[in-house]
């Protein structure tokens, strides 16, 4: 991390609705049978046992508890349930959603790519506060932009991380998203529980291949 600048308004994926809709059922679901795994310390979550998401392009390696969705969505690549591993299983009563999106992009560079996040028609309400990064990992770099939002989807708030890198390979932009979604209260949840740690160690288990 290097520079913040000053972006101010950032909406998310148009896409989002759709997914939110089964996910959050599918939530459900899992924080009922579920047992959750809690940890601060999120490096541990990539020393035990992980999976691997991989195609021709790229390599990103997850922990073995996050569950692929089979399903695909316009403009959506991958989407992953990252509820209730690295993440509280309940903030303030109300249940814990995160997850995780693999998108693509074609922009002519990375001012354009930002701009895109930025700029897209959010239909869950607008973000509260944004700002942008330079993330070098360990094996990619590109742009880290951060939002927060008030009432994301029913009584929970959302913070939403997106890490944007340029595929020479694919000569498209990759876009990888986590998405945690949790009910506000008096405390300040992201920094409480370490959220753009998660999401770093998250990004520096990515590869592009070339």
């Amino acid at each position: 991390m290097q520079s913040r600048l000053g972006y101010i308004l950032y909406t998310p994926f148009a896409w989002e609705g759709r997914i939110l809709q089964r996910f959050f059922i599918l939530g459900i679901f899992l924080f009922t049978f579920a047992c959750p795994i809690f940890s601060q310390n999120y490096a541990a979550l990539w020393e035990g046992k992980t999976k691997v998401l991989e195609d021709a392009y790229f390599r990103m390696e997850y922990p073995v508890a996050w569950m692929e969705f089979s399903y695909k969505s316009p403009g959506v690549d991958y989407v992953l349930n990252a509820s209730n591993v690295g993440l509280p299983s309940s903030y303030n009563g109300v249940g814990v959603i995160g997850a995780v999106y693999v998108w693509r992009h074609t922009a002519k560079n990375e001012d354009e790519i930002v701009r895109y996040v930025l700029e897209q028609p959010n239909r869950a309400g607008n973000a509260i506060i944004s700002y942008v990064e330079n993330f070098k990992g360990e094996n990619v770099r590109g742009k880290l932009i951060v939002s927060y939002f008030g009432r994301y989807f029913g009584k929970r708030n959302g913070i939403r991380y997106d890490f944007v890198t340029y595929s020479a390979k694919r000569e498209q932009y990759y876009g990888f998203t986590l998405l945690v979604q949790y009910a506000k209260g008096q405390g300040d949840f992201a920094r409480e529980y370490k959220l753009q740690n998660f999401a770093e160690e998250l990004f520096n288990h990515l590869t592009l291949k070339k």
